[in-house]
C-alpha cells in the first residue's frame, strides 16, 4: 500500500467478552432475555436400595420369628413336654460304726434311685449320669449310672451301690458323726447330675444338662431301709 493509507485500529475492532451478568427486565417473550433454565439435581438411588433391603431383612427376620413361635405352640399343643420325676429311695449306709472306730471312712451306701417319665408322646435317651453323696462336708460316695433310653409313661428303678474313699476323719469329724448316730438321725446331700436329650417319634434333639439335688434324711440305725424323710429338686 501507497502513503497516506490508513489501518484500521486492531483495539477497537476486536471482539468484545460476552457481559458477566445480564439485567434481566420485562416477561419472558417481550423481547428481554429469557430465564436461565433451572435443572432438577439428579435423584440418588443408592439410600432408597439400602433401605429397601434393610426393610426386606426385617420383614424376614419378622416371618421367621413368627413361624418359629407358631411351631412352638404347636409342639406343645400336640406333645405337652413334661420334666420326669426324681426321687431317692432305699437309702442304707453301712460301715459308719466301723469308721469312727478306726478313725478313717470307710464306708458303703447303697439306694435306689426312681425316674418316671410322664410324658405320652415323648422319650429321653441319657448319657452316664453323675452321682456324689456328702454328709458332714464329707464325700461318703461317687459313681456313675451307665446311658439308657427311657420311653414313654416309663419308669425305671435303678439301684446303685457307692463305697467312700478311705479319708482320714479329724475330731471335729468323729463328733458330728457320734452325735448323728445318738440322734438316729444323718442327713445326707445327694447331687445327680444327668444330661439327657428327648425323642419324639424319629427326631432326637440335642442334649440339656439337668441337676436333681436331693436332701435325705436317715436313720443309719436302722438295718433296713433307713430314709426318715427326702426332698428332690430338679434344677437347669
Amino acid at each position: 500500500m501507497g502513503k497516506g493509507s490508513v489501518y484500521p485500529n486492531a483495539a477497537n475492532n476486536a471482539p468484545h467478552a460476552p457481559p458477566a451478568y445480564y439485567t434481566v427486565t420485562g416477561k419472558p417473550g417481550e423481547g428481554s432475555l429469557p430465564y436461565p433454565a433451572v435443572y432438577a439435581a439428579p435423584k440418588k438411588h443408592r439410600r432408597s436400595c439400602c433401605c429397601c433391603c434393610f426393610a426386606w431383612l426385617c420383614s424376614l427376620l419378622v416371618i421367621l420369628v413368627v413361624a418359629l413361635g407358631i411351631a412352638s405352640l404347636v409342639f406343645w399343643l400336640v406333645v405337652r413336654p413334661k420334666i420326669p420325676d426324681y426321687e431317692v429311695t432305699d437309702v442304707r449306709i453301712t460301715g459308719l460304726q466301723q469308721s469312727l472306730t478306726t478313725g478313717q471312712l470307710n464306708t458303703g451306701l447303697s439306694f435306689t434311685l426312681d425316674t418316671y417319665n410322664p410324658n405320652k408322646k415323648m422319650g429321653f435317651y441319657y448319657d452316664d449320669i453323675d452321682i456324689e453323696v456328702e454328709t458332714l462336708d464329707l464325700v461318703i460316695g461317687q459313681g456313675q449310672i451307665p446311658p439308657f433310653y427311657q420311653g414313654h409313661k416309663n419308669r425305671t428303678i435303678i439301684t446303685q451301690t457307692l463305697k467312700s474313699q478311705q479319708i482320714p476323719l479329724t475330731q471335729d469329724n468323729k463328733d458330728k458323726l457320734l452325735k448323728a448316730q445318738d440322734d438316729n438321725k444323718l442327713l445326707l446331700k445327694v447331687k445327680i447330675d444327668v444330661k439327657a436329650g428327648v425323642k419324639v417319634g424319629d427326631v432326637k434333639s440335642s442334649k440339656i444338662k439337668v441337676k436333681v439335688r436331693c436332701d435325705v434324711e436317715i436313720d443309719p440305725s436302722l438295718t433296713g431301709n433307713q430314709v426318715l424323710s427326702k426332698d428332690c429338686k430338679v434344677k437347669r
